[in-house]
């Protein structure tokens, strides 16, 4: 029997004090006003990335990285006033406008905003994932032939990326065209290993087409779209959110939507920034088991502190690396542990199926028919009647 491999959803905890020192006050290079009350973290960083820029001024690749750095933890006000010094000194900085029009746009400058990525992609046509946000933004702007078009041309450069794909079937939606998306995301969806949210998206195609069945059959699989597509020119500064919350928010988000290996190294820095913080040991242990490094997925889990308090998560995770250590030759110590683990995420979660199912495969494993069966029960009635909790 293969590997039973839990689903990590992680919650973000912070928390953090500490007490930095400012460097020399310089009016010329933009810094938060509360950077004295701020996480200890984030503090370090912009009193680093401005001392640079103080050091030496007219250095516009240190005023981008004073600027992405500012981004990279939501200081959008400075980090445009960085950006656009650093422009004033070098124009090709492509990466640096990019990052400028994403900032202008959450400032809801929008013209501004769309001004900046048009030049961005005049000069870089190829970079599929500006396209997709120059078709976003046309598209809340109510521009569906703008979207169309800017969609299409992502999807035309990276016909293998789904975030193009459904860019492109959301404007069709938009422009009451579901026919026309309905055959373009089918072929997708026959394919293996077909991305969750893919049929989150399919199921609004066949609402849109009248088709029940089809609808209903998309819901049983369907997951919620990422809130984040992959772009690289913004994925790049992410080391640079070194906030505790902006860290583990960050490190999600490229777990899904980067996979374990391109995310590992961002858990690593958000762990050792928040080392009780479970939820994100969950993560980085799933990361770690996805890439075949099972040993140190467990030091992972194991290295939570006693102060901290496990989570659902946690223990979901600690039970699905612990099937895979039973399944790789010790079952007689690791699947006694899975079960534990799983035991103890139902108490924190008794209403969810999932775990109760996980449950039942353990039981199996370990010859108890009779819990299993308790287990299937439990989670049949949860499936039927999602209210009645636990018995």
């Amino acid at each position: 029997m293969r590997a039973m491999i839990l689903p990590v959803v992680v919650a973000v905890i912070c928390g953090g004090c500490g007490n930095p020192t400012p460097p020399a006050a310089n009016r010329n290079v933009p810094l938060p006003a509360d950077l004295g009350t701020v996480d200890p973290l984030i503090a370090d960083l912009l009193y680093r990335t401005a001392g640079a820029v103080q050091a030496d001024p007219g250095n516009a690749k240190l005023w981008a990285q004073h600027a992405s750095a500012l981004l990279a933890n939501a200081y959008y006000e400075d980090s445009l006033a960085a950006s656009q010094a650093a422009l004033s000194m070098d124009e090709n900085l492509l990466h640096l406008r990019y990052r400028q029009a994403a900032v202008l746009w959450r400032l809801n400058r929008q013209e501004e905003a769309m001004t900046d990525l048009a030049a961005v992609l005049e000069a870089e046509p190829a970079y599929d994932p500006g396209w997709r946000t120059m078709s976003a933004w046309h598209l809340q702007q109510g521009d569906l032939d703008a979207a169309q078009a800017a969609a299409i041309k992502a999807w035309e450069l990276a016909p293998g990326r789904s975030g193009a794909l459904v860019a492109v079937i959301q404007v069709l939606l938009q422009q009451d065209r579901p026919a026309e998306a309905v055959s373009l995301l089918e072929p997708r969806l026959e394919v293996a290993n077909v991305p969750p949210y893919l049929y989150h998206i399919a199921a609004q195609v066949y609402r849109r087409l009248g088709r029940t069945a089809d609808m209903e059959a998309s819901l049983a699989k369907a997951g919620p779209l990422p809130k984040r597509w992959p772009d690289p020119w913004l994925n790049e500064i992410a080391l640079l959110a070194t906030g505790k919350r902006m860290l583990a928010q960050n490190a999600m988000d490229m777990l899904r939507t980067r996979g374990p290996k391109q995310a590992l190294p961002i858990l690593r820095k958000a762990v050792e920034a928040n080392p009780n913080n479970a939820d994100l040991r969950a993560a980085m242990s799933f990361a770690l088991q996805s890439t075949g490094q099972t040993s140190e997925a467990v030091e992972v889990l194991d290295g939570l502190s006693d102060n901290a308090e496990p989570t659902t998560n946690y223990w979901k995770q600690y039970a699905s690396i612990a099937v895979v250590r039973a399944l790789e030759g010790d079952g007689e110590a690791w699947f006694p542990k899975a079960y534990e683990c799983i035991l103890r995420a139902i108490q924190s979660d008794p209403d969810d199926p999932e775990l109760h199912d996980a449950a039942a495969r353990i039981s199996l494993f370990m010859d108890m028919p009779e819990a299993a069966q308790e287990h299937e029960r439990v989670a049949n009635d949860l499936r039927l009647n999602p209210a009645i909790g636990t018995p």
